[in-house]
């Protein structure tokens, strides 16, 4: 026997909880600990120096000396419950159920294995014990660990699903879930393995599973960690609400098809349950009321007793019938109050008992009970004459309005035939009215005559409506009169107005029946007014328009207002002799007799449109006669300066050749002819200047500190000659005619520098914007000008000193109003005699 030391390693090994025993590779024995003789009965002395098959049973020890030299072909650490089915025997022969750990051990002397054995028999009842209760549960059993696989199920998880376990046991839970809710349910597991807790059946949660055979049933479950040696896995108790869905389903069917409202709650108060009667009673969504307190259908001011009252009923409870003789009233959500009747009986359910409510709400009924008193008031203090007769037309009722219109007292006139009311001419109408009451219709604005008892005849409008008893049989009629003598004379009133209208007059219905016209628009149509009387008025329109004339007729009615004359509408109407014309029309609503009516005002303006059909030619030709005359201008302008250019040409010629050999009157002429061609050259050049203004129309982007530079480089001889100063604040980009904005700024800073005499003259150009865009302004320290002068200076060839003075052709300012007049702006100067000008312009944004 080979001896192990050094002593360190057997008090490790005695110290150990469990049995301990090392070997070598032919499995004998060198090393047991106290455990060891403990556990299998045996003195160390008869263990050691023997084969360790000796502790196990014979049944096992052919496989085990294959295993146990796989082991040392290849030696690793294995854990405890590693999953083998494993055994001792101990000396008396009895086995029990063990679990081993192995681990390799290398010394000088070769390879050793220690084994741990640790008696499984007390786990193995456990677990024993665990899948007993496992099995006798009444609900599926299935646990699963944190990776979501199936570890455990019992034989009513197998009848649920309808898999045998086998199929079972290492599948993912995901497998008894429908398809739709395996995606999210990883989530919803490694939720709850991160704070594991216990969750009761019936959590509110809405669970379905699946079969083997892909059909799905409701189902609750209830959630339970479980600690084992593998870690945390998770208990599901899963049971079939099929049946209890089912009966929930019927309760609840039984529950909406009541005819009160139904409102279920528990014994702390809180409704549970309502249908959608409730919803419909109390304005509330039934998603707002479960879980709320029942009192918040009651009126505030009724709420603390209320809690009484319930905590009363639930010590004692039993049916209530509805009418218990209790004033109860219900609030809506809305905060109105109204009045109801309630029964209650109590409801046994798993979790206590709870009570149905059954509300009715008693409004109607309760308006019902008091419509007689209020019925009797009203048509007591009616202003129309209201009343009653039986079927052969005898009076039963007179209120006091009727005695006022008729005269006679009710004393006088019940009992009587209604016809005493009837002048002799409609003596025939009463039966033919008693005719449509009998076969139950209602005549209803009737207008005819009646009589008062002092002779006087009534204009009254009449409405007769059937009095039926309790078994629907017309028993007689009720008659409400109106006075419409008042009305019948503004009527006629209306009328003579309207006849006295300068325009026709047309009033339609809402159908576009024409009701009423006037002379006017019998003469402006051609057409009798009895055959435009009950005429659509599309009839009064040409073709083209009748079709869209429907669509704008029923726009009109649905939001009518008043229209005037001219708004902008090309309209034409069509005489009885087929001729059209124009028109303008005005609208206006009328109501009348309870109908809605429109009244068109309609204005022939035929010799308005010709006139102004006139105009437009006029304008067209004014417009034709100006564009002629801007093209003479530019082509004589054109045309011209080539032999202007000629004589200017000839007469600086014959100056320069002739000057000083001709007496002194020939150089004063010659010199004049010079001036002359030259000064006309001028008034060419700004003519044609003139005259191309307004021909570009490709506005861009101009910048006018890069423009005024330009114009600065092209007034540099002038600029320098005088020593001159240009002076500009910021200046804006603005969207114009770079061109003629470049001829605008060059003539005003020109000017300014033209008309300031000495050295050094200074102008200064500013810009600020406003609401009509940008105003600049050119400002110079010259000679002004006269207040009486501002508006002639941009009239053209106007000018307001001798050439000999201050040069120039008077084109320059009429040039730059017409400039900024085609940029949407205008120009004006501000001045004062001796201290200088400013003009400014505006240019749109």
């Amino acid at each position: 026997m080979t001896e192990v030391d050094p002593q360190w390693y057997r008090d490790l090994l005695e110290s150990a909880p469990d049995a301990a025993i090392l070997i070598d590779s032919e499995g004998l024995i060198l090393l047991v600990n106290a455990q060891t003789e403990h556990l299998f009965g045996y003195e160390r002395a008869e263990l050691l120096g023997q084969s360790i098959e000796m502790l196990v049973p014979e049944r096992y020890r052919g496989r085990h000396s294959v295993l146990r030299d796989g082991y040392f072909a290849e030696p690793k650490l294995r854990g405890m419950g590693a999953g083998t089915e494993l055994a001792g025997r101990r000396k008396d022969g009895s086995e029990f159920p063990v679990e081993i750990s192995l681990s390799p051990l290398r010394t000088e002397r070769g390879l050793f294995a220690t084994a741990a054995i640790r008696d499984a028999s007390e786990r193995r009842k456990a677990n024993e014990k665990f899948r007993a209760l496992l099995e006798s549960a009444p609900d599926a059993m299935v646990i699963i660990d944190q990776r979501g696989d199936i570890r455990l199920v019992n034989a009513q998880a197998e009848r649920l699903f309808g898999y045998q376990r086998a199929a079972l046991v290492g599948k993912p839970i995901e497998v008894l879930m429908p398809e739709r809710y395996r995606a999210k349910h990883g989530d919803h597991r490694r939720g709850y393995f991160s704070a594991p807790k216990l969750r009761e059946m019936g959590s509110g949660l809405e669970l379905w599973g699946r079969r083997k055979d892909g059909s799905e049933f409701p189902i609750e479950i209830s959630l339970s960690p479980l600690e084992t040696e593998d870690g945390l896995w998770g208990t599901a108790a899963v049971r079939d609400m099929t049946e209890r869905k089912k009966a929930e389903q019927r309760f609840r069917a039984l529950l909406e098809t009541a005819p009160d409202a139904m409102v279920i709650i528990d014994q702390t108060g809180q409704i549970r349950l309502v249908n959608a009667q409730t919803e419909r009673i109390f304005g509330c969504r039934r998603e707002d009321l479960i879980g709320q307190p029942v009192e918040v259908l009651i009126p505030e001011r009724l709420r603390k007793q209320h809690i009484g009252h319930r905590s009363g009923y639930f010590q004692a409870p039993k049916v209530r019938e509805m009418g218990a003789g209790l004033e109860l009233s219900g609030r809506r959500s809305d905060g109105s109050e109204f009045p109801i009747e309630i029964s209650l009986s109590p409801l046994e359910t798993e979790q206590g008992t709870w009570v149905t409510a059954a509300i009715r709400d008693i409004t109607q009924a309760k308006r019902e009970r008091d419509a007689a008193v209020r019925l009797a008031a009203i048509v007591e203090s009616s202003n129309d004459s209201i009343l009653g007769k039986d079927t052969q037309g005898r009076i039963t009722a007179w209120n006091k309005a009727a005695e006022a219109s008729y005269g006679y007292s009710a004393e006088e006139i019940i009992g009587r035939d209604v016809r005493i009311l009837f002048p002799p001419e409609k003596q025939h109408e009463e039966e033919q009215l008693l005719a449509r009451v009998r076969q139950g219709e209602q005549v209803q604005h009737f207008e005819t005559q009646r009589l008062a008892k002092d002779g006087r005849r009534i204009d009254m409008s009449l409405t007769i409506s059937p009095i039926r008893d309790a078994q629907g049989h017309v028993v007689g009629a009720s008659t409400i009169g109106r006075d419409i003598g008042e009305r019948k004379r503004a009527e006629q009133r209306f009328r003579s107005l309207l006849e006295t209208a300068p325009d026709a007059m047309v009033i339609i219905d809402r159908e576009g029946q024409i009701a009423l016209v006037n002379a006017q628009a019998e003469r402006l149509f051609g057409y009798p007014r009895e055959q435009l009387i009950g005429q659509p008025v599309e009839m009064l329109m040409p073709s083209p328009l009748r079709e869209r004339h429907a669509g704008h007729r029923q726009g009109y009615f649905s939001d009518p207002r008043v229209r005037p004359m001219g708004v902008g509408l090309e309209l034409m109407g069509l005489r009885s002799d087929g001729s059209e014309f124009a028109i303008e029309i005005s609208l206006s609503p009328m109501e009348s007799g309870g109908g809605e009516y429109a009244t068109a005002a309609v204005r022939d303006i035929s010799e308005r449109k010709a006139v102004e059909n006139r105009l437009a030619q006029y304008a067209e030709e004014l417009s034709r006669s100006n564009q002629e005359l801007r093209q003479f201008a530019y082509v004589a302008s054109h045309d011209l300066r080539a032999p202007l250019r000629g004589v200017v040409g000839f007469a600086q010629l014959l100056k320069k050749r002739y000057g000083g050999q001709l007496d002194g009157e020939a150089d004063e002429y010659l010199d004049y002819l010079v001036d002359s061609s030259m000064h006309m050259q001028s008034l060419i050049d700004g003519l044609l200047a003139f005259s191309k203004v307004g021909q570009d129309s490709g506005f861009t982007r101009v910048d006018c500190e890069r423009l005024l530079k330009q114009v600065e480089t092209q007034l540099r001889a002038a600029i320098e000659e005088r020593g001159a100063l240009v002076t500009h604040d910021p200046l804006p980009v603005v969207r114009g005619s770079e061109l003629e904005l470049n001829q605008l700024l060059q003539n005003l800073i020109g000017n300014g520098l033209k008309f300031q005499p000495g050295s050094q003259p200074k102008v200064h150009l500013s810009a600020q914007h406003t609401a009509e865009g940008w105003c600049f302004s050119v400002r110079d320290q010259g000679i002004g000008i006269a207040p009486e002068h501002r508006e002639r200076i941009f009239e053209i060839f106007q000018r307001l000193h001798s050439s000999e003075d201050y040069e120039g052709t008077g084109i320059g300012l009429a040039l730059c109003q017409k400039i900024v007049r085609h940029h949407g702006g205008r120009i004006w100067v501000e001045s004062t005699p001796g201290q200088g000008s400013t003009f400014y312009f505006t240019v749109k944004d």
